[in-house]
């Protein structure tokens, strides 16, 4: 059995897919869960989903505060 590792062009790609680690892809906050996001996600005016989000990290909302706060 052969198995094949990704080389050069390939390799790069799968780097940007899925990187590797904690890192986070852009626009996504660590401190906020999937619960959290799929409350903004409900949040159809996007100027408010904008305050909403950044302003959730900072005060430390559970999604239930959130929710309220929504």
């Amino acid at each position: 059995m052969t198995i094949l590792f990704p080389s050069g062009r390939e390799s790069a790609l799968l780097e940007k897919s899925y990187p590797a680690g904690r890192e986070s892809s852009p626009g996504f906050s660590p401190q906020l869960s999937w619960s959290h996001y799929r409350a903004l996600m409900r949040v159809t005016d996007e100027e408010a989903r904008a305050f909403y989000e950044p302003e959730t990290v900072e005060c430390g909302w559970s999604k239930a505060q959130l929710e309220r706060q929504i």
